[in-house]
């Protein structure tokens, strides 16, 4: 899951050349399907342009991977933290 969330990640332009970095945490819910029904940033970056992206990266990957046959939920709950830092590439 992480990893695909990671490949729909950008770093704002704008939050970059302010040297703007932080981790935020998001929350969001996920039916079987891979379609998030629900998000929000439950612990801010600081920065309000990085906390966007994060909702917005969630929107770009979806549909995420479906459920792998052994979760018999139809929905779940996840929180995971976002990290920017301008080492990144």
């Amino acid at each position: 899951m992480q990893q695909h969330l990671a490949r729909h990640k950008r770093y704002p332009m704008a939050a970059r050349r302010q040297q703007r970095q932080g981790t935020a945490e998001v929350k969001f819910t996920l039916n079987a399907q891979g379609q998030v029904i629900q998000s929000q940033i439950v612990k801010s970056s600081g920065h309000a342009m990085l906390d966007k992206e994060v909702l917005e990266m969630l929107t770009r990957a979806m549909p995420l991977p479906a459920f792998p046959a052994s979760i018999q939920d139809s929905q779940l709950v996840i929180t995971l933290p976002v990290t920017f830092n301008l080492s990144e590439r």
